[in-house]
């Protein structure tokens, strides 16, 4: 992957930067999809993505929604996201990105990542809880949300202009027989990117995120939502460790010594130590390594999993 944009900033959108949103998207989608619809189809799509429609939207957007902007000095914004509540129920999921983009020329810089991650910050301001996206089947950014830890989970065929085509929607891997995700929705609706920053490997970059003129989300409360999201997730660790006590995969003493971890954890992060808080987690990872042989099982399989999405969620220290 290339360096990351690391001059580049996240911030929610205001109502004036619907021309710059709206030329993103216009521009996106040219590239996105060209080969993949017809060209008068896209046209007449990029069309009505215009700055009266995003102004008409920014002005009327209501709480459960938000788009946040990607801006780099001298570039302008060079992507978004509009996420917000779920379309359409699914179980265990309760979040949807409707629309991620980045330029072509900013693509595979950290700019796609650091959106997902900030939309699940939304949602877990929001209470919302596990999050999902369309992508169409042709669009190799499936192979982005599959990076990050997203699976298929359902497919749909849409009609633009008469002209059919295949879309699949991406969330966290579920179990088939019961519709459930496989891991824990945990880290406050960060289940995708949390499962998937591993995946994106230790020496991923942070995009700096701020926002001095809006202190409804500057960086002082992303901080604040990225701890409360790692507690979320620090509860379902615990209930996976209770889980493996009751199926015998534990012991008493050995679940009790992880959850001093998990609440030292907790401590560290509830008075701002994320170093003190990274330690303990480190710990209780390799605590719960040296039961690998215990947790052979599917029980066991959701506690690592667990801890992988709380080694994801935990702010940067």
């Amino acid at each position: 992957m290339s360096s990351v944009d690391a001059k580049a900033v996240l911030r929610p959108a205001s109502v004036h930067d619907a021309a710059a949103i709206a030329r993103v998207h216009r521009e996106s989608w040219r590239t996105t999809y060209a080969g993949m619809l017809p060209a008068e189809v896209i046209e007449r799509e990029t069309g009505r993505k215009s700055e009266a429609t995003w102004r008409h939207w920014l002005e009327r957007a209501d709480r459960p929604s938000a788009t946040i902007v990607a801006e780099v000095p001298g570039a302008g914004i060079v992507g978004f996201s509009f996420c917000g509540a779920a379309r359409a129920s699914l179980e265990g999921l309760e979040a949807e990105i409707y629309a991620l983009y980045v330029l072509q020329e900013h693509q595979r810089r950290g700019v796609g990542r650091e959106l997902v991650r900030e939309s699940a910050r939304h949602f877990v301001r929001l209470g919302l809880f596990g999050f999902y996206l369309w992508v169409l089947k042709a669009n190799r950014a499936r192979l982005f949300y599959e990076a990050l830890g997203g699976q298929s989970i359902a497919e749909k065929t849409e009609h633009l202009g008469g002209h059919p085509f295949g879309a699949e929607r991406y969330g966290p891997p579920m179990n088939t027989n019961s519709l459930r995700p496989r891991v824990p929705v945990a880290a406050g609706a960060a289940l995708l990117f949390a499962v998937s920053a591993a995946a994106c490997g230790p020496a991923a970059t942070q995009l700096p995120i701020s926002s001095p003129a809006l202190p409804s989300i500057n960086a002082s409360a992303v901080a604040s939502a990225a701890a409360d999201a790692a507690v979320a997730a620090l509860v379902q660790v615990d209930a996976a460790i209770d889980a493996n006590q009751t199926s015998a995969g534990l012991t008493a003493d050995e679940a009790s010594s992880l959850k001093q971890l998990t609440a030292a954890a907790r401590t560290a992060l509830q008075t701002g130590d994320t170093t003190a808080a990274k330690t303990a987690v480190d710990n209780l990872s390799t605590k719960v390594d040296g039961f690998a042989a215990k947790l052979n099982n599917a029980t066991g399989q959701q506690l690592t999993a667990a801890i992988t999405a709380l080694k994801a969620a935990l702010p940067p220290s």
